[in-house]
């Protein structure tokens, strides 16, 4: 994956078109991308800033990075949720949906919240973009047994 950060009154943007270009001139196929928010400090906050990081998916054989940070990650078990037209609406579709599907994961008997990323993917069908959301999870009997 390469990596990129935004602090911004419009970080998802801000980062995306910043992989999307970095893919760009590198030649490599443009993968799928994730992303979720970062922390900023209270300065920013007071100042409008939000922080979001963006992950694109790069190919096996892709060359060293080209000075944008790179990592390995090896995925995990998500319990999925798609939201429709979610940027209508963002600041409150958006966090309604993840409201939903913690609600979904810890009322769950078979799976229980676990430590590795949450994840957003924009999902493009045809003319229109949807959200899906990553929540990470575990089986619950594989957490009982630990």
């Amino acid at each position: 994956m390469a990596c990129f950060q935004a602090v911004s009154a419009t970080p998802e943007d801000d980062a995306a078109q910043h992989v999307r270009q970095w893919v760009s001139l590198r030649g490599l196929a443009a993968g799928r991308l994730f992303g979720f928010d970062v922390p900023v400090s209270p300065e920013q906050r007071r100042h409008g800033l939000r922080g979001y990081e963006v992950w694109a998916v790069l190919p096996a054989d892709a060359p060293p990075s080209g000075g944008a940070p790179t990592r390995d990650f090896p995925g995990g078990l998500y319990a999925v949720m798609t939201i429709y037209d979610p940027f209508d609406d963002p600041f409150t579709v958006i966090p309604e949906g993840w409201r939903r599907l913690q609600a979904w994961v810890t009322g769950s008997a078979e799976y229980q919240p676990a430590g590795h990323q949450y994840l957003e993917e924009i999902v493009k069908e045809g003319r229109s973009r949807h959200l899906a959301i990553y929540y990470p999870v575990t089986a619950a009997w594989i957490a009982s047994a630990a």
